[in-house]
């Protein structure tokens, strides 16, 4: 959830940004999909995803 998603749904004091004491929900990517060539974007991969806070994947 977004910073402006979670002030819709009055959470913005535990979601919609990365700070110490607030939920977070995340993906961290292999590389930048909004600087690589569209046609590379299919190349991208999944290293970790982090669900409130815990490592829930983490490729090997």
């Amino acid at each position: 959830m977004t910073l402006w998603a979670a002030y819709q749904h009055f959470e913005e004091d535990h979601k919609g940004s990365i700070e110490l004491g607030k939920l977070a929900d995340f993906a961290v990517l292999s590389g930048n999909p909004l600087t690589m060539p569209p046609c590379q974007l299919s190349q991208l991969q999944v290293l970790q995803t982090i669900k409130e806070g815990v490592v829930v994947y983490q490729a090997p």
